[in-house]
């Protein structure tokens, strides 16, 4: 899609132009639900703006751009359904455009999730933001010296190769809940890295 063709080109993090993109993917995602009247009378936009933002003629400015992803996320909030077992692609991108939207003018150099974890929606984010995804493993990948590992209160292990992160980074946590999320923490501190945020999709999702 024509979303994509653009974030490779852009060397700031979360620029207007990204973000402005992704709110017109998800319009398009809720066109699938909605028919233009009906995001019209939500979004308090004519049907014909909206037939321009889908079709990227024009893009709307980085404030209606914010606004619309609010809109959007409120009134599909109850129809989203993500697990790391099965996961509608089209919610995907709805929930992975909000994430974005959220963390804009922030830095975010790796998205890190685990094997545990949604590792599609974090896959979508990592693309969204343009920045490498890392997958913690619950074995080593490699041999154990290259690898970094930390473990959970109940002994889970998780592991992540040496070169993956570095003291320089700022590392998205994209999690299920506090128990791998805590586990990933972890290995970001024995990279010294930052933890830019820590997206608990358990929590953020439940109905």
């Amino acid at each position: 899609m024509f979303l994509f063709l653009f974030l490779g080109e852009l060397g700031m993090d979360l620029s207007e132009l990204k973000l402005k993109l992704i709110c017109v993917d998800m319009l398009n995602v809720a066109k699938r639900r909605y028919k233009y009247r009906e995001l019209s009378k939500v979004l308090k936009l004519p049907p014909t703006v909206l037939n321009r933002y889908c079709k990227a003629r024009t893009l709307p400015s980085i404030e209606r751009a914010m606004e619309i992803c609010d809109k959007l996320v409120r009134i599909v909030w109850f129809d989203i359904r993500l697990s790391p077992q099965m996961c509608d692609p089209h919610d995907l991108r709805l929930v992975a455009g909000m994430i974005v939207k959220d963390l804009y003018g922030r830095r975010v150099t790796r998205v890190l999730t685990s094997v545990l974890d949604n590792v599609p929606l974090a896959t979508l984010v990592s693309d969204y933001l343009d920045k490498p995804l890392v997958v913690a493993t619950l074995k080593p990948t490699m041999n154990v010296d290259d690898m970094v590992f930390s473990a959970g209160s109940d002994g889970t292990l998780m592991f992540v190769p040496k070169e993956a992160l570095s003291s320089r980074d700022s590392v998205l946590i994209v999690c299920e809940g506090e128990k791998t999320g805590g586990i990933l923490k972890s290995i970001v501190s024995k990279f010294k890295a930052d933890v830019t945020d820590v997206i608990a999709t358990g929590k953020l999702f439940k109905h």
